[in-house]
C-alpha cells in the first residue's frame, strides 16, 4: 500500500494479494487494476491463476528459477494444470500431452489433451433442451452435454467431469460425478461409458469454452490416483441474451429475490 502510492513507473507484486483480509485483497486489486489502466507497469507474482488471467498481458511459468514456458495468460496457465495434472498422477503409466485432433471429439483447433492412454475419449456433443445439436445456446436455458469415453484397460472406479471457462480464461463452474457424490460402475477394458450433464446456463452472454475429463480411484475433493484423460477448449458454445431475464453484471445469474417494504414514520 505504501509503494503503490510513490506514483511508481513499474510496480512488483510479489503474492501480495494472498495476505490480509478479504477488504484488503480487493481494495489491493482494484488499486493495481487502477494503476495498470493508468498505464502503469506490473511484474505480477502469483500461484493466483484467477488473478493471472484478470492482471496480466503475458505470462512466463517458473520452475525453480527456470523459465518453462511463455506466452499469453490463458496458454500458460493451460500448460500450468498439464504439469499439475503431471505431478499430481500417481498410475504407472505416464501422462502425455497432445492436440485433440479427431473432428468428431473435438471443434476447436486450440484443444489440448492431456492423457496417459489408458481410455479413448469417443465422443463429443452439446445439446439444447430438445436434443437438437447447437453451436448456441439462449442464457438460462438448460444444455445437454453428452460425451463418451472407452475404457482402454480394467478401471475399478472411473469418475467423469466438465468444465466451463469464459473468454478471458476464467473457470466458471466445474464439477464432477465424485464431487456430486454420485457412484458409478466399474469399467473393464473395451466397455464404453456415456456421460451426460444437464446444466443451466445462467451466464452473461459471450463465449464460453468446454473441457472434460476422466480419471480413476478418488481419494479426496477432486483428486483422484489415476488421470485418465483431460481435454481443454474441446468446444465453444456462444451464450446469446436472454430478453426475458433481468439485467446484471458480472458472470452468472444468481436469480436475486427482493423485496422493498415502506416503514411509515412513527
Amino acid at each position: 500500500s505504501i509503494a503503490i502510492h510513490a506514483d511508481p513507473k513499474a510496480f512488483v507484486v510479489d503474492e501480495a494479494l494472498s495476505v490480509g483480509d478479504a477488504y484488503f485483497q480487493q481494495k489491493c486489486m482494484r488499486k493495481i487494476k487502477e494503476f495498470k489502466n493508468n498505464g502503469g507497469s506490473i511484474v505480477f507474482v502469483s500461484h493466483d491463476m484467477n488473478a493471472v488471467q484478470v492482471l496480466c498481458d503475458q505470462a512466463i511459468l517458473l520452475d525453480a528459477g527456470n523459465m518453462l514456458e511463455y506466452g499469453k495468460p490463458k496458454d500458460i496457465i493451460s500448460f500450468y494444470h498439464h504439469m499439475f495434472l503431471k505431478k499430481t498422477h500417481t498410475g504407472k503409466d505416464e501422462l502425455i500431452i497432445k492436440k485433440a485432433k479427431e473432428k468428431k471429439i473435438s471443434k476447436s483447433e486450440n484443444s489440448k489433451l492431456v492423457t496417459s492412454e489408458l481410455a479413448k475419449i469417443i465422443s463429443f456433443k452439446v445439446y439444447d433442451a430438445e436434443h437438437n445439436e447447437i453451436p448456441y445456446i439462449e442464457s438460462e436455458k438448460k444444455i445437454i452435454i453428452d460425451y463418451e469415453v472407452k475404457a482402454l484397460k480394467d478401471l475399478d472406479d472411473p469418475h467423469y467431469g466438465i468444465g466451463i471457462v469464459n473468454h478471458l480464461g476464467l473457470m466458471v463452474f466445474e464439477t464432477n460425478t465424485y464431487c456430486m457424490g454420485l457412484e458409478t460402475e466399474n469399467m473393464y477394458k473395451g466397455q464404453i461409458a456415456k456421460v451426460q450433464f444437464t446444466l443451466n446456463m445462467c451466464l452473461t452472454p459471450g463465449n464460453y469454452s468446454f473441457s472434460f475429463g476422466a480419471a480413476n480411484k478418488a481419494f479426496g475433493r477432486g483428486e483422484f490416483e489415476e488421470y485418465l484423460f483431460h481435454v481443454y477448449d474441446i468446444d465453444i458454445i456462444k451464450v446469446i441474451e436472454n430478453h426475458n431475464s433481468i439485467k446484471y453484471g458480472g458472470i452468472f445469474n444468481m436469480n436475486p429475490e427482493c423485496k422493498v417494504k415502506k416503514i411509515e414514520y412513527l
